[in-house]
């Protein structure tokens, strides 16, 4: 029910973040346009140059984000609780499993594909109160976060969390 940093959750069992090979992907395409980019018969060199600059210092940007570890990884779980990222990337919002209520598929506005979790007990003033995390909504009198699952199944993804939170119990 508190803020807390990345570095302060035990041992995450299930980390949310887009599968491996999504980055991979990424990262080949992004190799490709670089290598593109150097091989353009450009009549001016100086934005030949320019345009790899740009390129190169965004593949920079994302590879420094991707090494410190919670780029893109919107929850966390462990046998403590359920983790919801926050503003900062390398801080979560800690709700304890008994805070936990109904998690299932939802609609999502920009990619229709989404979870949203209930939030129950005593863990439903400080999420509210709080302008870390982002789309905590109220619907007939029930708190939810809304969440975009990475790419990854979300019915597997809700079985997971579930277990979890029975072992755990």
């Amino acid at each position: 029910m508190t803020l807390v940093s990345s570095a302060q959750i035990s041992a995450p069992k299930i980390k949310v973040s887009p599968p491996f090979w999504v980055l991979a992907l990424f990262w080949i395409i992004f190799t490709i346009i670089l290598f593109a980019l150097t091989r353009q018969q450009v009549t001016d060199v100086v934005v030949k140059y320019v345009l790899v600059g740009i390129c190169g210092l965004l593949m920079l940007g994302v590879l420094r984000k991707q090494l410190k570890g919670n780029y893109l990884v919107t929850i966390q779980a462990n046998n403590d609780g359920l983790y919801f990222q926050a503003r900062d990337n390398n801080q979560y919002f800690y709700v304890l499993w008994k805070n936990v209520g109904v998690m299932e598929k939802t609609i999502f506005p920009l990619n229709s594909r989404g979870l949203r979790i209930e939030i129950t007990g005593e863990s439903i003033e400080p999420i509210l109160g709080t302008n870390h995390v982002g789309n905590v909504r109220t619907e007939s009198g029930r708190t939810f976060v809304y969440t975009i699952p990475q790419l990854r199944n979300r019915d597997k993804l809700i079985d997971q969390l579930s277990s979890l939170r029975m072992r755990s119990s």
